[in-house]
């Protein structure tokens, strides 16, 4: 049995992960702000940490007003 580590199978992984990560990033980017708070909305977008330790919640947002649940 062959315990070696193959790094070329290892790499598309790696490789594949952070283009996703950097894919969502960019489409972050391209985002409005209130494209980017309806992503927080309705879950496209996950909460920063921070909301989770405070426990609140984007629970409506439209042009102009957010409300925020905690």
């Amino acid at each position: 049995m062959d315990l070696k580590f193959n790094q070329e199978k290892a790499m598309p992984s790696r490789i594949a992960k952070k283009d996703i990560r950097h894919r969502a990033r960019q489409r972050q980017k391209e985002m409005s702000s209130l494209e980017f708070v309806q992503g927080l909305v309705n879950g496209a977008l996950p909460l920063n940490t921070i909301a989770q330790t405070l426990d609140y919640d984007i629970t409506e947002v439209e042009s102009g007003r957010v409300v925020i649940t905690a």
